[in-house]
């Protein structure tokens, strides 16, 4: 069992956005009367014990100030999740949100997205009116990230990152590249083994692939991000996509975007989960990343696709 601790700061972050929904119910008079909180997703779609607890959280608070309404209760809502595989990411198209209105009887839904940055994690919470698609109210909380948000962040209720491990039909798969390429950048192998290259004086580095025992199916993916130019600079990069020597694909949903100080690094990793093996690499590695001046330039900075061949798994 785990037993949870955390500031006086947290608790209050958390009450505030449940009392600012709740008076957004309340000042609409009787129009909702059921509320669904929903897990919250990482910006790919992703699902961690993080989002799980934070809507854990925000639902028991929600519970208790009600007046005039009801919350749903969450073990009713997760397994109709479960069995109508909702996209819990998409709750926020109209016609996705009435649907689901309808299925657990709410008439508003609590839900969002969060974005992990290197010393902390912003969540963005929605209340969405399952009848109108109409977005009633918003609110947006920063935490710091402790060794406890970090643990939750790294446990994903999708199976890891390896969500619907299928093995491609035969005439869909393609050659993989023979040498490690990115669009109109150049990379290089280090003697360490890593691919490197760099974009916009930002260093991106691939590490390599580990199993977790000799018999795991989990295999973990480390890679880096240096600012090598001068500090305030932002980068966004995600990894969407594997395919391993056997012909399994894995779709990804790792994905960082903050900004850097000069001289700075930001290191993390991917897992997919369902890896045989048997298998020894991956033969492609698919993502994207894009650089910028500051964060505000970040959003309309153009993509570039990335795509690392041949990665051994040790």
């Amino acid at each position: 069992m785990l037993f949870f601790s955390y500031s006086l700061s947290y608790e209050q972050e958390i009450k505030r956005v449940a009392s600012s929904i709740t008076f957004t119910i309340i000042a609409g008079g009787s129009k909702v009367k059921r509320v669904a909180v929903v897990d919250f997703t990482d910006l790919q779609g992703g699902r961690t014990e993080f989002g799980r607890f934070m809507a854990e959280e925000l639902s028991v608070r929600m519970a208790k100030q009600a007046i005039g309404f009801k919350v749903v209760d969450r073990i009713h809502i997760s397994k109709l999740i479960e069995e109508q595989k909702f996209n819990l990411s998409g709750l926020v198209d109209k016609e996705t949100a009435k649907n689901f209105g309808r299925l657990v009887g709410a008439d508003a839904i609590v839900t969002g997205s969060y974005a992990v940055m290197p010393n902390g994690v912003r969540l963005n919470v929605k209340l969405i009116n399952t009848e109108t698609g109409e977005v009633l109210t918003g609110t947006q909380v920063d935490f710091q990230r402790t060794k406890f948000i970090d643990e939750l962040l790294s446990k994903r209720l999708d199976t890891g990152l390896a969500t619907g491990v299928q093995k491609p039909p035969e005439r869909t798969q393609t050659a993989p590249q023979t040498t490690p390429t990115v669009a109109g950048v150049r990379m290089r192998r280090d003697v360490d083994g890593s691919y490197v290259f760099e974009y916009m004086d930002f260093e991106y580095r691939i590490k390599g692939c580990r199993r977790r025992g000799a018999t795991s199916n989990y295999v973990d993916c480390y890679y880096e991000v240096k600012n090598l130019g001068r500090s305030g600079r932002a980068f966004s990069i995600e990894f969407f996509e594997a395919v391993d020597d056997r012909g399994y694909r894995y779709q990804l949903s790792e994905s960082v975007s903050t900004d850097l100080n000069a001289d700075r690094s930001y290191s993390s990793y991917f897992y997919l989960n369902g890896v045989p093996t048997r298998s020894t690499k991956f033969l492609e590695i698919r993502g994207r990343y894009r650089g910028a001046n500051s964060l505000s330039e970040l959003l309309n900075a153009p993509w570039q696709e990335l795509v690392i061949s041949d990665v051994e798994i040790r």
